[in-house]
């Protein structure tokens, strides 16, 4: 991966304002206006044969019949040709839109099958590695470059500076209901959709597992997210260092019970339910106890067969989030038509079902204290109150609504949980290769820590070395 990067980053940027290139896929003001494609997808294949019946209708009136083939060979010719003549639309437009603010469209991807362009980056999706297909983009053109799958065009960049005008200086710009993400490929950050309506789209597939949260969230309501789980995470809050300790030394219980036993261990499964713990504790204030579940044994290893036991409830969670997030990706690849593959039952409802039966208990429970101490009169402000005071806690003191107190606690779940564990699960791999490094991480913590002493706030400036060396696993493998 990393010389896919360093590769990347070292060609030279080819177009002539980041900002403007940012700007022609943006939504502005007039954008509905003049671009309106508010209908969504599935009708739009509806729409001309409805037409076309609706004409003979009104001919039959004045008396014209029209022959029955020739309404099927309407039927069968309207609907290509209006799919042509939208495409051609969509990217005329992007064309005067680039014109217009300066901005020069990159290069195609190239050498992706021309008809569909979805053929080769299935096959990298099924038996190779994703990026491979996005490789020759970055080595022939540049670090930003454009690619079309089913007629739909994406940019692709791994420009540090783009995915900072998108991120941060001009974020506001890049809402979720105007611009879609296709592709997160570890170093693969899309900047914008040529499909106005992609936002939705993306958000519709979404739902599935953010429903009304804050990463499913745009404009004000978004803001509104943000402002309700923000004041939250103060300092104080964030140097619980006894919570994530306790969590990491049964972590490292478990590792040591199986490597003594000449054991492999699955350090993602294993540092997931670690985040899942503390996740949980530090926002809920209720533990899962994910790491109480025995581990999984290597599919090789002779105890395997002899140590099938029922998932618990944490392990059924977790499983039931993993295979809601696979769906929704394959939705992101079908496009619109995943509503006919799934025209007869959801795919993510069990799981969904699952998901829903471990928060509401917890969300039902937070409600009725309050409402206890509602009744009794008392405050939610005193210190003993603040000191203890979970996420969920804080957001009940806002809105006593199950279904948002749900979907927040759930995204910043997920936030915690997933992206932790993606870092420390690359941070230790990257240990793995580089034993000079571990070496010198060792003797430095060692140096301002010690061996059993558990880290303060006050210890983080003084271990540089650490700080530099997450930066760049973050850097070269980061979690979103």
């Amino acid at each position: 991966m990393s010389k896919y990067l360093n590769r990347a980053l070292e060609i030279p940027y080819r177009t002539r304002s980041i900002a403007s290139l940012a700007r022609v896929c943006q939504h502005d003001e007039d954008a509905p206006s003049r671009y309106p494609l508010s209908l969504p997808q599935p009708a739009y294949p509806l729409l001309p044969t409805t037409v076309v019946l609706l004409a003979a209708r009104i001919l039959r009136f004045q008396h014209v019949s029209v022959p029955g083939w020739l309404l099927v060979l309407a039927i069968i010719v309207i609907n290509p040709l209006l799919f042509a003549a939208r495409v051609s639309l969509r990217r005329w437009h992007t064309r005067r839109a680039a014109e217009r603010m300066g901005a020069a469209l990159p290069d195609a991807l190239g050498e992706v099958d021309r008809v569909f362009g979805v053929m080769d980056m299935l096959h990298a999706f099924k038996v190779g590695y994703p990026p491979d297909i996005f490789d020759r983009g970055f080595s022939r053109n540049s670090a930003l470059f454009s690619f079309d799958v089913l007629w739909v065009t994406g940019y692709v960049t791994t420009d540090p500076d783009i995915v900072k005008t998108v991120l941060a200086l001009e974020f506001p710009n890049f809402e979720k209901d105007y611009i879609s993400i296709h592709l997160l490929l570890e170093y693969v950050v899309n900047v914008c959709s040529t499909y106005y309506f992609a936002g939705e789209v993306l958000r519709n597939n979404l739902n599935a597992i953010f429903e009304t949260g804050v990463f499913n969230s745009y404009g004000k309501m978004w803001k509104f997210h943000r402002s309700m789980t923000r004041p939250f995470f103060t300092r104080e809050r964030i140097s619980h260092f006894e919570l994530f300790d306790r969590h990491a030394d049964h972590a490292i219980s478990k590792m040591k019970e199986r490597f003594q036993a000449d054991i492999a261990v699955d350090f993602q499964d294993l540092i997931t339910r670690f985040t899942f713990d503390a996740a949980t504790e530090f926002l809920f204030g209720s533990c899962v106890n994910s790491l109480d579940a025995p581990l999984p044994y290597p599919h090789n290893c002779p105890a395997h067969e002899h140590t099938t036991q029922p998932a618990n409830a944490a392990e059924k969670f977790s499983d039931a989030v993993a295979a809601v997030q696979v769906v929704v990706a394959d939705r992101l690849r079908a496009g619109w038509t995943w509503h006919l593959r799934e025209i007869f039952k959801d795919k993510t409802e069990e799981d969904r079902a699952i998901v829903d039966a471990v928060l509401e208990p917890i969300v039902k429970e937070a409600v009725r204290k309050k409402e206890e101490k509602m009744k009794r009169g008392e405050g939610a402000d005193s210190e003993q109150d603040e000191e203890n005071e979970t996420l969920l806690d804080s957001l009940v003191q806002l809105t006593s609504y199950p279904v948002i107190l749900r979907d927040e606690t759930l995204n910043i779940l997920l936030a915690g949980r997933d992206t932790t564990a993606s870092a420390l699960t690359f941070a230790i791999y990257l240990l793995c290769e580089h034993p000079t490094v571990f070496k010198r991480l060792r003797e430095e913590i060692l140096q301002y820590i010690g061996p059993t002493r558990r880290p303060t706030y006050d210890d983080i400036p003084e271990v540089r070395y650490l700080r530099a060396f997450l930066n760049e696993s973050l850097r070269l493998y980061p979690p979103v």
